[in-house]
């Protein structure tokens, strides 16, 4: 599946899921599922597929700058709110083991190691760790990225290190079954959205 589908799936899925129900539970629900969903494609290696990456990880970005920005003007103090989780050093020793592991993947064959359960694991532990309050939208959106791309034809690497690869052999990557997910995710994402703030 092509990068937008995987980020408003992942968002979708987590909404739905996750139900967030204060202005401050959206917002961090939304910043997690972004990332969640589109960091298993670290990997990618095709000029197309970094192009690709760098309009998710923008957009990824632009998400969390929009949530940093609605942090401030309603003064939501997610900041504090986290730290009631986890220190400032501690969160930031997470951060840097989870950057750790991303530069780790970035080097592995595309749907392997980042597109793993032992991946999907290790990344929302140092999510969890971290930032608790974020694991949740993190791990789903991450996990609908993995299962998005077992329909897909080129096979995905569930039991890295491992070399066997499962496929459903469905779809192409940026067929009309994209197209068709992406439209429902992003309906759903705005119908979780709203839902979220009546």
């Amino acid at each position: 599946m092509t990068g937008k589908t995987h980020l408003v799936c992942g968002e979708a899925l987590a909404l739905c899921l996750l139900h967030p129900d204060t202005p401050r539970a959206l917002v961090l629900c939304l910043g997690a599922a972004a990332v969640g969903g589109v960091v298993s494609d670290v990997d990618v290696t095709t000029s197309t597929s970094h192009r690709e990456l760098v309009r998710i990880v923008s957009t990824a970005g632009a998400a969390l700058l929009l949530g940093w920005a609605l942090n401030t003007i309603f003064q939501l103090h997610i900041e504090r709110f986290l730290l009631r989780y986890a220190g400032a050093k501690e969160m930031a020793a997470w951060a840097v083991l989870f950057l750790g592991l991303c530069v780790f993947g970035a080097t592995q064959p595309h749907r392997s190691f980042m597109h793993s359960l032992a991946g999907l694991a290790l990344l929302t532990f140092c999510v969890w760790r971290g930032a608790e309050p974020l694991a949740g939208a993190f791990f789903v959106a991450m996990a609908s990225h993995i299962l998005l791309d077992l329909l897909n034809r080129k096979g995905v690497r569930l039991l890295y290190p491992a070399g066997w690869s499962w496929s459903l052999d469905l779809c192409s990557a940026d067929g009309a079954a994209d197209r068709v997910l992406c439209g429902v995710g992003s309906l759903l994402m705005v119908v979780g959205i709203v839902r979220s703030l009546l």
